[in-house]
């Protein structure tokens, strides 16, 4: 079939029932494809510089870059879709994968079409790690199966051992990991989907720069100052940009930990520090605490939440669709029903994009411009629903399944041990839950530095409780009562936590603090997420903000984030006087660095890798 204007098409006419010879008729609609119009010399000049190592421009060419690049961006994350960062398939008997779009500018990784090679040798370091996640699995909060054992400070001493690393291949090998625990996980397989966009979003590069410049010109919540300057991209700010993701040294000294009960999670530990070695190695004080993860009630401290937490626990019997079950968007779901009461109380008054945040599972959760702590909370089905929580309104799935591979390190005394990424990780992604022991009233001072609020005095949650769950419930009665005693309600992961205890503060946070619920409402039932607010390249350290009061209070004014919005930084003072758009263009330039140093040592290495293996063939 050589064109369809050359050959005799027929169709059945309905009146006469006769063939009709559409020859004629194909060729005069037939159009001709348009031609392409000359790039100008400016498209030229672009490509040239998009073509070219940053480190290598002028900063009139890096102005230009940016400016380019934040006028290039373009809103894929609207209206609660997916947008190109992580995407949903819908499935159903008949058809279980769906085609999708694939766009020029962007790179799309198939969870289902390839088998990944993951035989690069890499020592200790563990394969896919399965979680089982289902109705009766996990166990009560207060049980004490849930907690680890207190480790030993010489048997970590022991563990430790020297090895060689090599950044690039370990990038290449935990994104292969990764793609093998999506293609054999049948709740993953079809459902979790990530793109690889050149280009940062309009959404969040607009989010975080508005972000950026509250933190320049406001104080309490009033503008105190007014950024109106052009930004310079000075070779002290490009080396803030360029430093943005942590380089380990040549060898480092790893904590041979295995996944247990004791340390339920598959992160590695690393110690950075120069000069250090097996023999004359200390064991840190921050690692000896008892693993959970999942919040911790005392009994004794608490004996009324251990009565709540099994008072009506609201739960759905939904069971229609394949692995996962369909409860996002079912009218007939509880847990859906009360995550969209919750949502009609988030405010969306000067904000960047007038749309309220959605907790789904595979849906990016995407936070608001400004304070959204106290407004935006979600509800997820749990292990007590019929879906087991292995549905679309479980927005903690990712997290429990332990996903995106992680470690820990530290490189030096001072800063101690950190949690960075080790993977491309979508903005809007539940990355870890913050746990610890669950209590309330006043926090000791040696403890401030660890434990997070989940509820304070001013909290509007107790009025919100009201409306969602009605006045006249006696269960409501009840855990209304623990909002009333004017304490706040905190987790303290100093004795009992998990890896997130040793997330950094940072003055230019990629994660932000929400707060989901499970079961019900009371401060047993709270969970705190950390959810990434932009793109996260492999080897970026995960931070949030521990509060306004943090560097001043704790710190002593002196904090050691190493950001260029950091107040200590050594261009602060002209950092921050520059204008919303301005910080527009630094946010667009830090992701075209990033993600052009990922493409070319993981998504290229992979395909040479690829590549070599047919050609061995």
């Amino acid at each position: 079939m050589k064109g369809i204007g050359l050959v005799s098409l027929r169709r059945r006419n309905r009146g006469k029932r006769s063939c009709v010879n559409l020859s004629s008729y194909s060729r005069r609609f037939s159009k001709k494809p348009k031609a392409l119009k000359p790039r100008t010399k400016e498209q030229k000049d672009i490509d040239a510089l998009l073509s070219r190592d940053v480190k290598n421009l002028t900063l009139e060419e890096t102005n230009r870059l940016a400016s380019h690049l934040r006028h290039t961006s373009q809103f894929t994350m609207k209206n609660g879709t997916i947008g190109g960062v992580l995407k949903v398939k819908r499935r159903n008997d008949e058809n279980r994968r769906m085609s999708e779009d694939r766009d020029s500018n962007s790179t799309i990784e198939s969870t289902y079409s390839q088998k990944w090679d993951v035989s690069l040798n890499i020592g200790d370091v563990k394969g896919e790690i399965k979680k089982k996640v289902g109705k009766g699995i996990q166990r009560r909060l207060i049980e004490n199966s849930e907690i680890g054992c207190l480790p030993k400070a010489d048997s970590l001493r022991k563990s430790v051992k020297k090895v060689v690393w090599n950044e690039v291949e370990k990038q290449i090998y935990y994104e292969e990991q990764l793609r093998n625990t999506i293609e054999n996980d049948p709740e993953l397989r079809g459902y979790y989907q990530r793109r690889f966009k050149c280009r940062i979003d309009k959404t969040v590069m607009k989010t975080n720069a508005k972000t950026l410049w509250r933190h320049f010109n406001e104080k309490d919540g009033k503008q105190v100052a007014n950024g109106d300057q052009e930004i310079q991209f000075s070779v002290k700010l490009m080396n803030f940009i360029r430093n943005d993701a942590y380089n380990p040294p040549r060898n480092r000294l790893q904590f041979v930990v295995e996944k247990s009960k004791n340390w339920n999670t598959s992160a590695l530990i690393f110690s950075d520090i120069p000069k250090e070695e097996p023999d004359n190695f200390k064991t840190p004080h921050t690692l000896l605490y008892k693993y959970s993860n999942r919040n911790v009630v005392n009994e004794k401290k608490c004996p009324e939440l251990v009565a709540i937490k099994e008072k009506k626990i609201i739960k759905c019997d939904c069971c229609t669709g394949g692995a996962i079950k369909r409860c996002w968007q079912n009218p007939n779901c509880p847990c859906y029903n009360m995550n969209v009461k919750l949502r009609k109380f988030q405010q969306v008054d000067d904000v960047v994009v007038n749309e309220k945040t959605n907790f789904s599972t595979f849906n990016p959760v995407l936070l608001r411009g400004g304070n959204s702590f106290f407004d935006t909370i979600g509800f997820a089905c749990s292990e007590e629903c019929e879906c087991a929580g292995k549905c679309t309104n479980n927005v903690t799935l990712l997290i429990e399944k332990d996903v995106h591979p992680t470690e820990l390190f530290r490189k030096n005394e001072q800063m101690g041990f950190g949690l960075r990424a080790n993977t491309f990780i979508p903005c809007g992604t539940p990355v870890v839950e913050f746990t610890g022991e669950l209590n309330h009233g006043d926090v000791k001072k040696s403890e401030h530095d660890y434990s997070y609020a989940i509820f304070s005095e001013d909290d509007s949650f107790p009025t919100m409780l009201s409306k969602v769950l009605g006045k006249n419930s006696k269960v409501v009665a009840e855990i209304k009562k623990q909002f009333e005693k004017d304490e706040r309600w905190f987790i303290n992961p100093k004795h009992i936590g998990n890896i997130a205890r040793t997330c950094c503060h940072s003055c230019e946070p990629n994660m932000s603090m929400v707060r989901v619920f499970q079961k019900s409402f009371s401060p047993a039932h709270c969970r705190l997420l950390l959810v990434t607010h932009e793109v996260i390249f492999p080897g970026n350290e995960l931070t949030f903000d521990y509060g306004p009061g943090y560097i001043q209070e704790t710190l002593g004014n002196k904090c050691l984030c190493n950001k260029a919005g950091c107040r200590c930084s050594n261009i602060y003072e002209t950092f921050s006087k520059c204008s919303e758009k301005s910080l527009e263009k630094y946010q667009a330039l830090r992701y075209h660095i990033g993600y052009a140093e990922f493409k070319r040592n993981v998504l290229d290495g992979i395909e040479k890798k690829q590549s070599q293996k047919v050609v061995a063939q």
